[in-house]
């Protein structure tokens, strides 16, 4: 879907998603070439998707929804990676104590972040801004409630 005469905020639209793609990608480490087999496209569109120069059918929206695990309205989103950035910093940041408050160093932890922070991406839709993230034992029965 060429942009010809399109209004201005149909062509902010396309640039916005565009960059959230490339942003979801990039994180996913996938190749133009990767989402362009998704979506049976060549590259080359997928590349116009992510400048913003080509919008996309709403088929495609749903297919790359599905793929990335998101809702389709957080994938249009202009907010959606500073939304994430935001959130990886705050998982970053993240301290660990043991119960009795021995401090756990997360130094050469990263690739652990980085998993913990696409889990919880992959798995959760719904990024508040402002919102403390809560981290549940599973079986709280055998946990501490001070903890």
């Amino acid at each position: 879907m060429p942009n010809r005469s399109i209004s201005v905020d149909e062509l902010s639209f396309n640039t916005n998603l565009g960059n959230n793609i490339k942003y979801l990608r990039k994180q996913k480490k996938w190749s133009q070439g990767n989402v362009a087999e998704i979506l049976g496209v060549s590259f080359q569109q997928v590349q116009k998707y992510e400048k913003g120069t080509n919008g996309m059918s709403v088929t495609s929206l749903c297919k790359l929804s599905q793929e990335f695990k998101i809702s389709m309205d957080r994938l249009c989103s202009e907010n959606l990676v500073s939304d994430l950035e935001n959130f990886k910093q705050k998982i970053e940041s993240l301290e660990i104590a043991t119960a009795d408050g021995v401090a756990i160093p997360m130094e050469g932890m990263s690739d652990e972040i980085d998993a913990l922070t696409n889990k919880i991406r992959k798995n959760s839709q719904i990024f508040s801004n402002h919102k403390p993230l809560v981290f549940k034992f599973k079986k709280q029965e055998e946990v501490d409630p001070w903890l």
